[in-house]
């Protein structure tokens, strides 16, 4: 799909950049960033690109364990281990959600 910004084209814009403006729906902009994801980890390594994230997430852990820094490493690390395992559990509630929901919808497209 071709689109111009405004009726009267710009004239301090080149007359064929005009005509190379693409406007992509959200969907095949989801797609698209999907599949650059999939072709850096399969180019990089996941551990590469999400050690800095898998870091500061741990430290969100610690630093919601253990606001003050006053427990012990013994207790810090129980309390860590507890709040991943809420965090992901949290997380996978939300997606078998997502996917009910999703289930719905293709249900009800179909009555």
């Amino acid at each position: 799909m071709v689109a111009f910004s405004s009726p009267q084209p710009d004239p301090k814009v080149a007359p064929d950049l005009l005509e190379r403006v693409v406007i992509y729906d959200p969907e095949a902009m989801r797609e698209r960033g999907r599949l650059g994801g999939i072709a850096t980890h399969a180019r990089h390594g996941s551990a590469r690109s999400l050690s800095a994230a898998r870091a500061a997430l741990e430290c969100r852990f610690v630093h919601l364990a253990d606001p003050g820094g006053t427990l012990s490493p013994d207790e810090r690390a129980r309390r860590v281990a507890a709040l991943r395992r809420e965090h992901f559990t949290h997380l996978g509630q939300l997606s078998a959600a997502a996917r009910r929901a999703r289930k719905a919808m293709r249900e009800g497209e179909q009555a």
